[in-house]
């Protein structure tokens, strides 16, 4: 593997204390952490959204509503008991192969188990994890009323630990995946994405650079203590 995303996917490690799992299951966690924190900018851990067990060569899945990760059914439910509508609703699949290829037969089998995942009623072995994300799209479509255009938002990313050059071959591979993805008619806009390692690196520096910026404090007044926040301040500052 690329010396330096062998560096991130280890730095990933360490921050989630996951450094004893094999070096292809680091890889799929590393793309669902830097995938998914493209759209949700919250902190969460990847294993949260990292298939187990059998998986149906779908090794990713993040929902996000309204800006919420979405990682149970009762999130989903509470995400929708609101009065608001027009929800945006993204759901975000992966598949990761930590090898430098993109085979046209690895692609050809993420198609057939999204194929298979789309159906909400799964014929390929899948395990608890894709079982409660079938349940939480099962949410989504039963409150299709209160999304965004009436349908969620779907990106789908194959990665690997290469170099994307557009085959010809493998180009019309994505091709066929991005029809898989349409004839499912529960989509809205739809995206899928060869990720390369170029790709998953700059999406790493991007998330892990730290940006600071200073204001200048005018005057502040403290706050009378509250139950669990034990000292705060109103504070003026000057702004443009």
């Amino acid at each position: 593997m690329h010396a330096i995303l062998s560096q991130y996917i280890e730095d990933l490690s360490h921050e989630f204390d996951i450094q004893n799992e094999s070096e292809s299951k680091l890889f799929e966690y590393f793309c669902n952490y830097v995938i998914t924190s493209k759209y949700f900018l919250g902190r969460f851990n990847p294993m949260d959204i990292t298939t187990q067990e059998d998986d149906a060569s779908l090794d990713g899945i993040a929902i996000i509503i309204d800006g919420e990760l979405i990682i149970s059914v009762d999130d989903a439910m509470t995400a929708f008991d609101t009065y608001k509508t027009s929800l945006p609703v993204d759901i975000i699949i992966t598949q990761a192969k930590s090898g430098e290829s993109f085979s046209k037969d690895d692609i050809s089998n993420f198609n057939l188990g999204l194929q298979d995942f789309f159906s909400l009623e799964p014929k390929l072995p899948n395990g608890i994890y894709n079982g409660q994300a079938i349940e939480i799209i099962k949410v989504i479509v039963a409150n299709v009323k209160k999304i965004k255009n009436k349908m969620p938002n779907l990106k789908v990313f194959f990665c690997t630990s290469g170099v994307y050059n557009n085959e010809r071959e493998i180009a019309a591979s994505f091709k066929i995946l991005n029809k898989t993805c349409e004839n499912a008619d529960i989509f809205n806009d739809i995206e899928v994405f060869p990720m390369g390692r170029k790709e998953l690196m700059k999406l790493w520096s991007s998330i892990s650079d730290k940006n600071e910026a200073s204001i200048q404090l005018i005057d502040y007044i403290g706050i009378n203590e509250m139950p669990g926040i034990p000292q705060a301040y109103i504070s003026i500052v000057k702004a443009k």
